[in-house]
């Protein structure tokens, strides 16, 4: 079909102040073509009419428009857009990319064409891979997937308390470790035998699954337990019976289960078994992170940018995420951690302290920390004192046979005299019995030398060699609670960098523009675009959603001041 010659019809806008250009870091997502074109038309310098046809340029350097004015009107101008109207109602948009002058009442202006804004209401994003955008639920813990963001782990401590399995009092302030823990200690011996209770069936017993065939006696640190210690060591050292203690240790009282006896003694009868011992809950904050600073985006809340730890203090620790920590509902986001002991007793005890629904599992052991390596005690073994205990009977006997030989001995030699004169007789007797006397003493003498090599030998230690860790002797022996969150530098800086391009995303569906009042940035991975539109132009657009832009619901664009989680949850 031949069309009739149409005459200069084309109309120009050369617009100024357009917060827009070719790098497509930015647009305006504007909700109708009318909203589009009141826009550019109150951003217009000037307008110039009956111009020849304006062709799109595939290269903006070899096509421009021509106007009818000195170059240095243009100069505060980046933006024009033109119809031409005696071919259609379409308003095309682009980017002035240079102003050339050509004499004082001609002005040459090259521009490429703005493809968001000129396809605007032309193409339609379907089904794509979506790798960050601003989300419409922000609630805690709902976005979890890791953001590939380079800031050094470098985080700070903002509250230390110790778990109060120990009776803790008071805390300090925030980010000290406390001391005062208030150990509410045993003095734990095991023996097979006691001075007090020698008629006492000595029998072993079924502990914790396990049979122990020694017999376990508690002193109350608290209650002149060393004292009474050290008064049941001296009474098996004078009684002969030292060598059966097996092990002296320090064990908190908390897990054991005791009944007092004679001599401020305590007979560890029964245990806790695998019962729980104590069950604890502690705080969350989900207001602010530091110093009062409140973050604009919840998953600031989350890993790794807020969590916490639990610690022994001798090298174990584990790391555990809020949002993990479920409360009985089970809800994401809970405003309490809870956590369970259990006590495994021995002389060298051991407490195991785990999260009672964490990972959406009831009783997590998997995420148990244990706590062990209390003190192993030494103490004095007195060699004298229990030898001469237990020989004390033998050296009586050996010195009474030794006297009774003798005399025997003697007798005999008296009666074999028998044939001599009574003078002879009698001196013989005499002579026997002297020697029988001599006898004994030296068999006295060979005893008591025997027992001088004894009592000149030192007292003996037993048990460890060490007595106790830093830890214990600094009282910060108990499970520590640290919250952790990065430091506040890489905290504000973050959540700008959110603020501006919402979250890494990492699935598939069709992206939402509209989930932000004021903007949403979109990021996709090959992106699915359908629309009317020239080849070239479609594969522009889908470059440009795979670098990434900010579609901005305002025409206040790259004011990131602005309140943009208002209506979102979690807001």
């Amino acid at each position: 079909m031949i069309r009739p010659l149409i005459g200069p019809s084309t109309t120009v806008r050369v617009c100024q102040s357009i917060p827009l250009d070719n790098t497509y870091t930015d647009t305006i997502l504007f909700t109708s073509k009318s909203a589009q074109e009141s826009y550019f038309a109150s951003k217009t310098k000037n307008v110039y009419s009956g111009l020849t046809y304006q062709r799109l340029a595939s290269n903006s350097s070899t096509w421009a428009i021509f106007l009818e004015d000195v170059a240095d009107y243009f100069y505060d101008c980046n933006y024009l857009c033109f119809q031409n109207g005696g071919f259609g109602n379409k308003w095309l948009y682009a980017f002035i990319s240079d102003i050339l002058y050509i004499n004082e009442n001609c002005t040459a202006i090259t521009f490429e064409i703005d493809v968001m804004q000129t396809w605007l209401f032309d193409f339609e994003i379907k089904k794509s891979f979506i790798e960050r955008m601003h989300v419409s639920d922000d609630t805690i813990s709902r976005n979890l997937i890791e953001e590939d963001l380079n800031f050094m782990q470098r985080y700070e401590y903002y509250k230390v308390e110790n778990s109060g399995l120990f009776e803790p009092v008071t805390r300090s302030a925030p980010g000290e470790f406390d001391n005062n823990l208030e150990y509410r200690s045993l003095i734990l011996a095991t023996t097979s035998e006691d001075i007090d209770d020698e008629d006492e069936v000595k029998e072993g017993q079924l502990i914790q699954n396990t049979y122990q065939g020694l017999k376990y006696i508690g002193f109350d640190v608290e209650n002149n337990g060393v004292e009474n210690c050290n008064a049941w060591l001296k009474r098996m050292n004078e009684g002969g019976k030292a060598g059966a203690i097996s092990s002296i240790s320090m064990v908190p009282w908390k897990g054991v289960s005791v009944t007092p006896a004679d001599h401020g003694k305590y007979e560890v009868t029964a245990i806790s078994g695998t019962a729980v011992v104590d069950e604890k809950e502690y705080d969350i904050n989900y207001s602010t992170l530091d110093d009062d600073y409140v973050p604009k985006n919840n998953k600031l809340f989350c890993w790794p940018y807020h969590f916490f730890s639990i610690t022994t203090l001798d090298g174990q620790s584990y790391d555990y995420k809020y949002e993990d920590i479920i409360e009985s509902d089970p809800t994401p986001g809970a405003t309490k951690m809870k956590f369970k002991f259990k006590f495994a007793f021995g002389t060298d005890p051991t407490y195991f302290m785990y999260p009672s629904y964490y990972m959406k599992c009831n009783n997590n052991y998997d995420y148990g920390i244990k706590l062990s390596g209390f003190p192993k005690c030494n103490w004095n073994f007195g060699v004298w004192e229990n030898y001469y205990a237990q020989q004390d009977t033998n050296i009586t006997l050996s010195m009474l046979a030794s006297a009774l030989g003798s005399a025997n001995q003697a007798a005999s030699g008296v009666m074999n005299s028998s044939g001599g004169s009574k003078g002879s007789l009698a001196a013989s007797a005499g002579m026997s019995i002297a020697q029988a006397g001599m006898g004994a003493l030296q068999a006295g003498l060979s005893t008591f030398g025997g027992l001088s090599v004894v009592k000149s030998q030192p007292d003996q230690s037993k048990g460890a060699n060490n007595v106790g860790g830093v830890n214990y002797n600094m009282e910060t022996m108990d499970f520590w609670i640290i919250h952790k969150r990065l430091h506040w530098g890489y905290v504000v800086k973050i959540d700008d960098y959110f603020t501006k391009f919402g979250y890494r995303v990492n699935s598939t569906g069709v992206p939402n523009l509209h989930t932000r009042k004021y903007w949403n940035y979109l990021k996709l991975d090959q992106p699915s675009v359908t629309g009317n539109m020239p080849v070239g132009d479609m594969r522009m657009i889908k470059q440009i959603l795979s670098n990434g832009i900010t579609f901005w619901h305002t025409t206040d664009v790259g004011n990131y001041d602005l309140n943009n989680n208002e209506g979102v949850l979690g807001h």
